[in-house]
């Protein structure tokens, strides 16, 4: 598991959208659901992206 807090360095949005992907990369998931992930995490505001990090990584990537 990999936790952000959202105040750090780590916590902005290019590199949670990084790391997800990444992460759905080694789950063994196909481009085109991490593709249909990042389009999800770029359509909300910042909850949203940290809220879907953490569904399509089945809560590997934590923020807080």
């Amino acid at each position: 598991m990999i936790e952000i807090e959202k105040s750090s360095p780590q916590g902005n949005a290019y590199y949670i959208m990084g790391l997800v992907e990444v992460t759905m990369k080694n789950m063994g998931k196909d481009q085109d659901e991490i593709d249909e992930a990042m389009e999800a995490m770029k359509s909300g505001d910042y909850d949203d992206l940290c809220r879907t990090a953490e569904d399509v990584t089945q809560g590997y990537v934590i923020v807080y």
